[in-house]
């Protein structure tokens, strides 16, 4: 996948987790572990849930991120392109 096709596939899982009310932040994590500081995931703050991702990281490891956080939501509610369930189902634990 080339650095376009990892951007636009960003903006499609952007806006699947826009569409279930789950807010994606991009921050620097910095971390004092062996592998260099956590990568991010879905976390709660303040009962709000929120996917955070390494803002430094490459596109496509972004978009890992994001799917995996997102395959632990039912989104039958609303319209997930065929790219996004790919990558979703490709990262999900269940």
């Amino acid at each position: 996948m080339n650095g376009i096709e990892a951007q636009n596939l960003l903006r499609l899982l952007e806006d699947t987790a826009r569409g279930i009310g789950v807010p994606i932040r991009y921050e620097s994590l910095d971390g004092d572990d062996e592998t260099g500081g956590s990568r991010g995931g879905l976390c709660k703050l303040r009962g709000q849930e929120m996917i955070i991702v390494e803002r430094r990281l490459p596109p496509i490891d972004q978009c890992t991120i994001i799917a995996e956080a997102l395959g632990t939501f039912d989104l039958s509610s609303i319209f997930v392109s065929p790219q996004v369930r790919q990558i979703v189902e490709k990262n999900s634990n269940f």
